[in-house]
């Protein structure tokens, strides 16, 4: 039959009190396996280790914000240069991509595509999904629009997430950022790894 032992600690001159509830009921604690600290509510100085925590949990948060305009009449995919690295935890982990951003188009009717590489790869599941339209004989028009994406990179390596826009036809200018050029753009890439 297991045992439990209690240790004092030589160093120490205090009291350790196990106190127990004010309660009519039976309760069982039952210890686990391993070796490791107790954390409560009082402890300073301690994490509970990323592993630890249940499915869905957000594990990091890495953002950053567009600090210049971008444009361009390619009618394939470009980089914005507006990117994030995160390094995930865990290689079962997945990756929430949020973008919030301003972009469309700045000559001739088109459309403006905008979309997220990881690393030189399109991970959109198609490339009409991150679609933003302009209405036809307006010149100028900017609109704001957002990318939602959940990704599975399979690794723990250091990941570069980056804005890609294009000219859909190639008929005119897609601009990626605020209007006028001289105002900082206000767009946000945002990334959060999410345990498995």
């Amino acid at each position: 039959m297991s045992q439990v032992a209690i240790s004092g600690n030589g160093s120490g001159t205090g009291t350790l009190t196990i106190a127990a509830p004010n309660t009519n009921s039976n309760y069982t604690l039952t210890l686990p396996t391993n070796t490791g600290t107790l954390i409560t509510t009082a402890s300073t100085g301690q994490v509970i280790p990323k592993a630890a925590l249940p499915t869905g949990s957000v594990l990091q948060v890495v953002s950053a914000t567009a600090t210049s305009n971008n444009s361009t009449t390619s009618s394939t995919y470009v980089t914005t240069n507006h990117s994030v690295t995160i390094t995930p935890s865990s290689s079962t982990s997945t990756i929430w991509i949020n973008l919030s951003a301003v972009g469309g188009n700045i000559t001739g009717t088109n459309i403006a595509a905008y979309t997220i590489y990881r690393g030189g790869s399109n991970i959109a599941p198609s490339s009409s999904a991150f679609v933003l339209m302009s209405p036809n004989n307006s010149p100028t028009i900017y609109f704001p629009f957002a990318i939602n994406y959940l990704d599975s990179p399979a690794t723990t390596s250091a990941t570069t997430y980056t804005v890609y826009m294009r000219s859909q036809n190639g008929s005119g200018t897609v601009q990626y950022g605020s209007n006028p050029s001289s105002v900082t753009p206000s767009n946000v890439l945002t990334v959060m790894e999410i345990a498995a």
